[in-house]
């Protein structure tokens, strides 16, 4: 049977808040958890989260917090790339190993 395109990201959506949701429950923690990154702009993924931890309170900060940590974030994973240093590490993706992932381009070269 094929799915629509709509139920395929509905699919998709409702996976990520399930995992998301997993792991706030799994921790054993309480009270307020604090959800930043581009992700918290997909309000229908954070609803679906706050449904699943009805026992958190689920905190969006304002949005130039959530946009500046998410640049932070990449220049971050970009200057391990260029110091060849992992920046996708096995421990949080279950691969077999730590990788330097990305490319640099300067205009003339790709490393």
């Amino acid at each position: 049977t094929s799915l629509s395109n709509r139920d395929k990201m509905r699919t998709v959506a409702e996976h990520i808040a399930i995992q998301i949701s997993k792991g706030i429950i799994e921790s054993g923690l309480t009270g307020k958890v604090l959800m930043t990154g581009g992700g918290v702009y997909n309000s229908f993924i954070i609803s679906r989260i706050k449904e699943l931890c009805p026992d958190h309170q689920i905190i969006i900060p304002e949005k130039k917090i959530i946009d500046f940590k998410e640049a932070l974030i990449f220049a971050f994973l970009g200057l391990l790339r260029y110091l060849n240093i992992p920046n996708c590490l096995s421990s949080y993706t279950g691969a077999n190993a730590d990788i330097c992932a990305g490319s640099i381009y300067d205009g003339r070269l790709n490393f």
